[in-house]
């Protein structure tokens, strides 16, 4: 079972009957040949015909608009907007995915004596920053910094959505 592609034509120009007469010369099928106005008519017409039909149009200075797709034609206009949709979903979520990858905030928390802005310079100059890829594991990290600030007694490192937090306890070392 094949679906036969036709579309319904707005036909307009000056010399219609002409551009009628060639395509029924060349084998070129129209059907539901609907009078409108001295300078416009509507037809129906295969896609393969109306591909033909461009030579027609040029040599009698015709013009063709396509009103109304049927059959595999409309869904295959239909698929390729569903495409250029597809491809669009697929852009935001794949910018989605990787802006989900990364650290967008560092917030250091329960820190009296040491700075904020001292524990985010740390985390640069060890090469995490805002933007940088999440890692799975910290703990490297976490003891770096108890040895860099020894009012720290004891910190923790862990990322919540995009956010990597430090817990920080500060107190007397007795080391």
């Amino acid at each position: 079972m094949s679906i036969k592609a036709y579309a319904t034509v707005r036909l307009t120009g000056c010399n219609i009957r002409r551009f009628i007469n060639l395509c029924t010369a060349n084998h070129i099928k129209i059907w539901n040949l609907k009078y409108v106005s001295p300078k416009e008519y509507e037809a129906c017409g295969s896609t393969e015909d109306i591909f033909l039909m461009k030579p027609h149009l040029k040599k009698t200075h015709t013009r063709l608009l396509v009103v109304k797709r049927q059959g595999y034609f409309a869904i295959r206009a239909f698929l390729y907007k569903i495409r250029i949709i597809t491809a669009a979903i697929t852009g935001v979520f794949c910018i989605h995915a990787l802006i989900c990858t990364r650290i967008w905030h560092i917030v250091p928390e329960g820190n009296r004596f040491t700075y904020d802005e001292s524990v985010i310079s740390f985390m640069e100059s060890e090469n995490v920053t805002i933007g940088s890829h999440k890692r799975a594991d910290y703990s490297l990290l976490e003891k770096k910094l108890e040895e860099k600030y020894p009012d720290i007694t004891w910190c923790s490192i862990y990322i919540e959505k995009n956010t990597m937090k430090i817990d920080i306890s500060e107190g007397i070392n007795y080391r």
